[in-house]
């Protein structure tokens, strides 16, 4: 499906390119109209409507995000933007006739002032609709829409609104904690998604919303495994909400220090002040954001062999919260590229955190942790002993190096267990999703 999709968005643009140029009348336009129309109706074959999205300045289907190609094809997303046509949907009845006006209608002047509902309702065009995301009337996208099918819509919208928040909590203004509930409800809504395909979004972050990503990231990573720890409802979306505080203090930190390839023990002090900083800030704010939020931004460098940062002058239980939340931290700083550092492999990432077992990390809650994860997420692509790629598609928390996995092959699909295949099949290690592993993401799972 996704190369049928891109060779319509090869068309489409090419039949703006072929109007421009001949005008609509040429039969080289109507050529490559044709050519358009039918990978158009071969998407549409077998179902009842199919959307377009634009999503910051990538080209989007569902959970397919065109990255290479929405960089080629600049000229169909500034077109697509200059409209205000955030989301197209195509529905199954569409004729070619209405495919050329809706292309046509990119070609007015900009000085015609006819609305899209007019030109439409002027040339027949009853099989295509257009809109913005879908907000709500304050301008932020509603929680009900996050799902499988809308994560590439909804993920930027909830950083621009959590950047929007904190900026007013960290500046001084009075703060709208709607933004915040409202990234709290959709990462419940999308908590039964794997981990791995919400976290492949962040990809759509500009740099500057790296601190945003995390957080947000962060917090999603709490749910899901305050979910499969058993807690309920309530208790999953405090633990959430505390998750999305927790890097607060980072936020009156210099850029300039963070994103610095080396730094001071100076500046190393000043970035380890912002627990303390985070918790200073949300005491004020204690009513609204609930006391766990307070206590997580607080510890959530502290360790259970009582050292890390803010150095405590005595020993203490850590709240069970906490703790969750800085494996989270963790596995989610180390698996994210930085100016600083490369992304991790899962693998590498397994063995680092396990270092820390029992010191920096709660050693039942860590093996746990990984029990839920599993040393490969769901989603990774992996290479097999036997030279066979594959993507990892369920765990088996009784052995967290054997998961089931489904073979890339033009044969028809095979899903192996790991755990009870042939003896000596095995994952030798994952591929980067921005190298070797690039090309297999696009197959359908």
């Amino acid at each position: 499906m996704k190369n049928l999709i891109e060779d319509f968005l090869r068309f489409f643009s090419s039949s703006l390119q072929m109007a421009r140029m001949y005008g609509s009348e040429h039969p080289e336009f109507n050529k490559i109209l044709g050519r358009a129309y039918q990978s158009l109706k071969l998407i549409l074959s077998g179902r009842r409507e199919w959307v377009l999205a634009v999503v910051e300045n990538e080209l989007v289907s569902g959970d397919d995000i065109f990255f290479d190609l929405s960089k080629k094809l600049v000229d169909l997303v500034e077109k697509l933007k200059a409209k205000g046509f955030e989301r197209v949907t195509f529905l199954k009845g569409l004729s070619e006739k209405e495919f050329k006006s809706f292309l046509l209608f990119f070609l007015l002047p900009d000085e015609d002032s006819v609305s899209v509902d007019r030109y439409f309702k002027l040339k027949n065009i009853e099989n295509i609709t257009i809109g913005r995301l879908r907000e709500s009337g304050s301008g932020r996208v509603e929680a009900s829409n996050f799902s499988q099918n809308s994560l590439a819509a909804v993920y930027p919208k909830l950083i621009s609104g959590l950047s929007s928040a904190f900026a007013d909590l960290t500046g001084g203004r009075q703060v709208n904690f709607d933004n915040f509930d409202l990234a709290i409800d959709s990462l419940i809504k999308g908590a039964d998604s794997y981990y791995q395909e919400f976290l492949r979004l962040s990809q759509i972050k500009r740099k500057d919303s790296i601190t945003f990503a995390h957080i947000l990231n962060v917090s999603f990573l709490a749910i899901s495994f305050s979910r499969y720890l058993g807690f309920d409802d309530s208790l999953c979306r405090e633990i959430g909400f505390a998750a999305l505080f927790h890097d607060l203090g980072k936020i009156y930190i210099s850029n300039r220090i963070l994103k610095g390839k080396k730094i001071t023990d100076k500046e190393f002090e000043q970035i380890k002040s912002h627990s303390i900083l985070g918790a200073e800030l949300l005491l004020r704010h204690i009513d609204r954001v609930g006391l766990l939020a307070l206590v997580a931004a607080f510890e959530h460098h502290l360790r259970p062999d009582s050292r890390g940062y803010p150095s405590p002058k005595f020993s203490r239980r850590l709240h069970l919260g906490s703790m969750l939340i800085s494996i989270c931290d963790v596995y989610d700083a180390l698996g994210q590229r930085r100016d600083y550092k490369t992304d991790y492999p899962p693998e590498r990432i397994y063995k680092i955190m396990m270092q820390g077992k029992g010191e920096q990390f709660q050693a039942d809650l860590l093996d746990t942790f990984f029990q839920f994860m599993g040393v490969w997420p769901n989603g990774t692509i992996v290479f097999l002993s036997d030279a066979r790629v594959a993507r990892v598609e369920s765990q088996n928390p009784d052995d967290i190096f054997s998961p089931n996995v489904k073979v890339f092959s033009d044969e028809p699909s095979e899903r192996i267990d790991l755990r009870s295949c042939r003896p000596g099949l095995k994952i030798e290690k994952s591929l980067s999703p921005h190298g070797e592993g690039k090309k297999y993401l696009s197959e359908s799972s």
